[in-house]
């Protein structure tokens, strides 16, 4: 239960380790994002449908893309008890649902939320990213290195660091949580 709202987790699937804070991170990527009630959105990297249940009711459109086919299940399970049945989540590897989904049906979205691994997104997502044309990119991670890189690539492709948030999320340990947001130009 986040910020009263249930959700379904597979029993094997990702989820936020500290769930004293994870309403706090949800709280700032909802504010970073900004929405207004117009945008698109897409949920990258989307896990269970966090971010997307709680950006959905502002968001217009709503996309969700997972690699795990039973935490992409469970994200449509929790996305529908809520009643964002109109949501899409696509299960598959993030840039080739980028490329076939939004790239050749010329998809724009306006807002792109990323919460990969450890590993990053690497160039590939980076640049799919880049190429849909968000105003805004809401970048979550647990590792900066990898974070620092693919922000990097991003302001190569035109966009701006705006913001850094971190949250420890990870008490007495040498890893954090960050946060960042991003803009065009």
């Amino acid at each position: 239960i986040v910020r009263e709202k249930r959700l379904t987790v597979p029993y094997r699937g990702f989820f936020q380790a500290n769930v004293a804070l994870v309403g706090e991170l949800v709280d700032q990527v909802v504010g970073m994002c900004a929405l207004s009630g117009r945008e698109t959105l897409v949920d990258a990297y989307g896990g269970v449908g966090l971010f997307s249940l709680f950006l959905g009711e502002q968001a217009g459109r709503l996309f969700g893309i997972e690699g795990d086919r039973e935490s992409a299940r469970c994200a449509l399970i929790n996305l529908g008890r809520h009643g964002f049945a109109r949501a899409e989540f696509f299960h598959g590897d993030v840039a080739s649902v980028l490329e076939h989904e939004f790239l050749r049906r010329r998809v724009k979205a306006d807002v792109v939320v990323l919460d990969p691994p450890r590993d990053g997104c690497g160039g590939t997502v980076i640049e799919k990213v880049a190429a849909i044309g968000p105003e805004r990119i809401v970048y979550v991670s647990c590792n900066p290195a990898t974070q620092a890189r693919d922000v990097r690539q991003l302001c190569e492709c035109g966009y701006a660091l705006r913001r850094l948030q971190p949250l420890d999320m990870f008490p007495q340990t040498a890893h954090i949580e960050v946060v960042a947001l991003m803009t065009r130009g």
